[in-house]
């Protein structure tokens, strides 16, 4: 068992390939210069990497407080990274990625939960057949 390793770690031991991490604190620009969060080209190849339907995952940070924050997600877990989408709602984009927590416990509570106000009729028709729930 690896305790208290880090998921790139584990999923490269566990499939013997090559993994890379993106600290989104630390993504640099084209000309290799560190920015805080260089939002555009994150978020452009988080999409381009779902479509090519390889394992991704993501991890909340530590947190010495409740086991479960309020929004439902366990602080020091990893998560499966399923997709990425943007959805146009109320005249603005949004950015939504689908993530999957692997013990299926403790669902996601916050904004563009399953039961959230901010899902529409029209939002849902644009990821129609994307953002199925049978995964």
């Amino acid at each position: 068992m690896i305790a208290d390793a880090s998921a790139a770690l584990v999923f490269s031991v566990l499939t013997n390939k090559p993994t890379e991490v993106i600290d989104h604190h630390d993504i640099t620009d084209k000309d290799g210069n560190k920015k805080s969060l260089v939002r555009e080209s994150f978020w452009t190849k988080l999409k381009s990497v779902s479509k090519l339907s390889v394992l991704m995952v993501c991890s909340t940070a530590k947190n010495t407080g409740a086991y479960v924050n309020l929004n439902g997600l366990i602080p020091n877990h990893a998560y499966q990274v399923l997709s990425a989408h943007e959805v146009v709602s109320k005249g603005k984009v949004r950015r939504l990625v689908k993530v999957r927590n692997p013990h299926g416990a403790n669902i996601w509570k916050g904004k563009w939960s399953p039961s959230s106000k901010y899902w529409s009729i029209p939002s849902v028709k644009q990821l129609s057949g994307s953002f199925s729930e049978t995964v």
